[in-house]
């Protein structure tokens, strides 16, 4: 299971990467380039980013809309190795008084593991405090190049809890809260990824949740969650148009 800390990080590169190759999220969020955005409404969904909508319907019905950018999809694929290794060498966690050597060491090392940064991160949010709604789509702790590869593909959404329940190689965790509550997949689900290209990703999801946290004692409300995607590619030298 994917812990938060590493959820964190994961997120976090987004930004990194971004900034490391000159890249940014043209919304102008306060939040800054790679960062989730946090206040985008439907009305402001800026198409020519690419768009993600999520429909929920059950013991809750709502849907809403996000809009695309560095701040809502990042994978290795679309980077350069230059760009890697800016990235990287800013996660080295050597202070200033690491040799220069030191420094080259440790980013050889880590331009040798798998994946090197993340294989796909996918983030669709909108909305801002308690109206906020966000859910995120990524591949299991364990999960190597070959398990998640450039081109489309079929991928489980494992059950499990609040932190995502991907354990296996290839499977994709859930993060999901809607409004005040997060909810945790309750039945296995699926990712189906139709164009995932220099160009682009493209593709779908559906799972079943309940919420984490009831109020009260309450009965956690049900609710089944179904997606779509469209980004184009954002924030790397790899990118095509």
């Amino acid at each position: 299971m994917i812990r938060l800390p590493l959820v964190v990080a994961l997120l976090a590169l987004l930004g990194l990467s971004a900034f490391a190759c000159g890249g940014g999220d043209s919304s102008g969020s306060p939040a800054g380039p790679g960062l989730p955005v946090a206040g985008s409404s439907n009305a402001a969904v800026k198409t020519g980013a690419g768009t993600c909508e999520v429909k929920v319907t059950g013991d809750l019905t709502l849907s809403y809309k996000g809009q695309g950018g560095p701040s809502a999809v990042g994978s290795d694929y679309w980077l350069t190795d230059d760009e890697v290794r800016n990235a990287v060498s800013m996660m080295t966690g050597l202070g200033s008084n690491a040799s220069d050597a030191e420094k080259k060491k440790a980013v050889d090392a880590a331009m040798k593991n798998d994946p090197r940064l993340y294989l796909l991160i996918l983030n669709c949010v909108s909305g801002t405090g308690d109206t906020k709604n966000s859910l995120s789509l990524l591949p299991s702790g364990g999960s190597k190049y070959a398990d998640v590869p450039f081109k489309p593909g079929q991928y489980t959404i494992p059950k499990g809890g609040l932190l995502g329940g991907g354990d296996k190689p290839g499977e994709f965790s859930v993060l999901l809260s809607l409004g005040k509550d997060a909810y945790k997949v309750s039945e296995d689900g699926k990712l189906s990824i139709t164009k995932f290209d220099k160009t682009g990703i493209a593709g779908s999801f559906s799972f079943k949740a309940e919420q984490g946290f009831p109020k009260d004692n309450a009965a956690p409300k049900k609710i089944s969650v179904d997606g779509t995607f469209d980004f184009p590619c954002s924030g790397g030298g790899n990118c095509k148009k």
